[in-house]
Parts: C-alpha cells; sequence; structure tokens
C-alpha cells in the first residue's frame, strides 16, 4: 500500500494524516484522522518471553494512532472552539 497517495496535510499542525471510517456493528460509520504510521504493540496471551524474561511486543504494522491524540492543536477541532491564530489563540 502507497501510504503517501492515501495523505493530506492536517489543516493545522501541517502533518500528514489519513481520512479513514470505521464501521460499527450496526453499520454506522464513524470518522476517523488517523496517523499514518504504525505506534502500537501486541503482547500474546499468555505473553512470550525472551530467555532473560523480557515480555516480547509485536508492532501491530495495520494498527495506526488517531491524530487528535498526537495533534499539538487537536482542542481546536472541537466545535465552538477559536482557531489557532484568532485573537488570544496560539499561533501554528
Amino acid at each position: 500500500m502507497d501510504i503517501k497517495s492515501l495523505t493530506r496535510p492536517c489543516k493545522l499542525c501541517g502533518k500528514p494524516i489519513v481520512d479513514a471510517v470505521r464501521i460499527e456493528a450496526n453499520g454506522k460509520e464513524v470518522k476517523l484522522v488517523l496517523d499514518p504510521r504504525p505506534a502500537t504493540y501486541t503482547v500474546d496471551d499468555p505473553p512470550r518471553r525472551t530467555a532473560q524474561g523480557t515480555v516480547v511486543a509485536t508492532r501491530a504494522a495495520q494498527a495506526w494512532v488517531n491524530h487528535f491524540a498526537t495533534c499539538p492543536h487537536a482542542n481546536y477541532f472541537n466545535r465552538g472552539r477559536k482557531k489557532p491564530g484568532a485573537e488570544g489563540e496560539p499561533q501554528r
């Protein structure tokens, strides 16, 4: 998959993001904005361990993080909030 072809810049921080939807069990689509980078790890249950006893974690290649968890301006996407640059608000 060519991840770059899926991205656009965030309107506030400028970092690449991917618009996506999560389809719930009832068929409802929930909009998501994701960072196009794997950032989660999985641990087997029960955990696998190295010879030294350290838990083995595996990077989940298809798991992306919601951009609002990493965007420095995430609060400004909430309805009713002023955008950066408005009077009294921080600049981008």
